[in-house]
């Protein structure tokens, strides 16, 4: 079945919040246009979801088609070094000057290529690096408003439960009024409760900020990147100095340097245009991230962190949103008191009921403790009490402290600017050096194809260099020796007219008159290597 693969048609939610111009990046809606098609060649949904097997099958045959080129050019070139192995006259130490020409060019436009993936490689590691830094911070921020429950958790179980249960024993005590001493057991009871209920609701307030926390990948992410960056630089590096041997190559007219080349130049070829697969399939999974990365992270943690999309819309997008007004005929904003002339933000059930509960809970502590103060004020003697009531006033204001910065921490800005800089960071400088890399890794690719090509055309052409030798030697067959010389050797060792006989004559090259002179013909040997 055709599937819409126009994610740019879909909700488009949030990213205004996250793109000044409520648009994705150029480079990102460029990507992302490329088509989504399965192995029949129907289209597919692009919306990113790395859990798709159908969307992953996509990513690969757009991943395939730079394997398709590499196949193709290593036919081709395979063809070419078979008719040149198999051609029998071709003429050697033919001029080849246009070939280095050629070649030189050639390399000097690789190495450029070549320094546009550095470039590349050096702007998709700054962003990385952006998004981990936001990514950071935004755990940090969630950290100290976890270690704010966690200090409110604890002001109420280690001070202001010990200092009521000091209180609870002084009111144990019989009174010489019963009315009132009843009445300070049942507001006691109040107070515990309140207070037993301020703690559960700061429990669930660490509950829900520890979850937050755990959403975090920058130490996986950081990680890959620490590996990729500086393996990226080496390989590309190790590129350039295939093409400085090259160009050592044509300037030393070695043939040795050229066949060098061309076994460096295919696994050149090779490793480029994986490369290249490797860019295309990142480059538009990346694009169809950015295109809506607020609804990908939202997925992203509610399927794989058990985040509520509630809890991760509302940090991520931070829309305001005006209070329900279906139940006004009149639509007249209502508005609470601590959110007049500011925008209003709807916040998670989660959080919001928790930290409301906690508050309405510890007001209600705060009251019942001020209504046990006047009581005790007429009932017990000055000081008996006074020590412990204050302690738990402090106590009391110290928790109060702490939900007033958890309500102000919990808001969604703050985490919003983070993400929204992280975003700017991925979607904007790393899918950049993502796009310069891939158009880098084509041009070295084809470039070294060609380079490869041209080489083996080249070093074919180079006969083996000779050198020579001087030696005191007899050459095998000396061309100035002649039947009289040898002759007059002949007679000058004693030889006898059966030694005349072994010259062979005037111009013979007997092996007998070679043995005759063995030693009395120095001459100039040529040994070939």
């Amino acid at each position: 079945m055709m599937m819409n693969s126009g994610g740019m048609s879909s909700s488009n939610s949030g990213l205004g919040k996250v793109y000044p111009q409520g648009l994705p990046p150029w480079l990102a809606r460029f990507f992302h246009r490329f088509p989504h098609v399965n192995v029949t060649g129907h289209r597919v949904n692009s919306t990113f979801d790395w859990r798709n097997e159908v969307y992953v099958e996509s990513l690969g045959i757009l991943a395939c088609l730079p394997a398709l080129l590499l196949i193709f050019f290593l036919l081709i070139l395979l063809l070419y070094l078979l008719t040149r192995c198999c051609d029998r006259h071709a003429k050697r130490d033919r001029p080849l000057i246009c070939l280095k020409v050629l070649l030189g060019f050639l390399a000097l436009t690789c190495c450029a290529a070549i320094g546009l993936g550095l470039y590349g490689n050096d702007d998709f590691h700054n962003g990385i690096e952006s998004f981990v830094s936001s990514l950071r911070n935004i755990q940090a921020y969630f950290d100290f408003v976890k270690n704010q429950t966690l200090e409110a958790q604890s002001s109420i179980s280690e001070g202001v439960f010990p200092l009521m249960s000091q209180l609870g024993v002084v009111f144990e005590r019989p009174l010489p009024n019963n009315t009132i001493h009843v009445e300070l057991l049942a507001q006691m009871t109040y107070m515990e409760q309140n207070m037993t209920s301020t703690l559960d609701n700061a429990r669930t307030l660490a509950r829900y900020f520890d979850e937050l926390i755990q959403v975090s990948p920058h130490s996986t992410t950081q990680l890959i990147e620490t590996i990729r960056w500086p393996t990226t630089l080496a390989l590309l590096i190790i590129f350039i100095i295939f093409c400085v041997i090259l160009f050592y190559a044509i300037v030393r007219h070695s043939r040795c340097c050229f066949i060098t080349f061309s076994v460096l130049g295919l696994i050149a070829v090779i490793l480029n245009w994986c490369l290249v697969s490797f860019y295309l399939a990142s480059a538009v999974a990346l694009a169809d991230i950015c295109v809506n990365p607020t609804r990908a992270a939202v997925t992203e943690l509610s399927i794989g962190r058990s985040i509520s999309p509630e809890i991760s819309s509302y940090y991520l997008d931070c829309e305001p949103k005006m209070l329900d007004l279906l139940e006004d005929p009149m639509h007249e904003l209502v508005q609470p008191v601590h959110s007049l002339n500011k925008p209003i933000y709807g916040k998670t059930d989660t959080f919001d009921n928790s930290v409301l509960d906690s508050q309405t809970a510890l007001a209600g502590a705060q009251h019942t403790l001020r209504v046990i103060n006047s009581i005790t004020s007429e009932v017990y003697p000055s000081g008996d009490v006074d020590t412990i009531i204050d302690g738990l006033f402090r106590e009391l204001y110290n928790v109060e402290a702490y939900l007033q910065e958890i309500a102000a921490r919990g808001e969604c800005q703050p985490t919003h600017l983070h993400w929204k800089k992280g975003v700017e960071g991925v979607c904007g400088t790393s899918l950049f050096g993502l796009a310069l890399l891939l158009v880098s890794g084509l041009a070295t690719a084809l470039l070294f194809t060609l380079l490869v090509g041209f080489d083996s055309h080249t070093w074919i052409y180079i006969q083996r260099r000779k050198r020579y030798l001087q030696k005191e030697e007899i050459a095998f067959l000396p061309s100035s020796y002649d039947g009289g010389h040898s002759h007059a050797h002949g007679h000058g060792t004693g030889s006898t007219g059966r030694g005349g006989r072994r010259s062979g004559g005037a111009g013979s090259n007997s092996p007998y008159n070679i043995v005759s002179n063995w030693d009395t013909q120095p001459t100039t040997t040529p040994l070939y290597y």
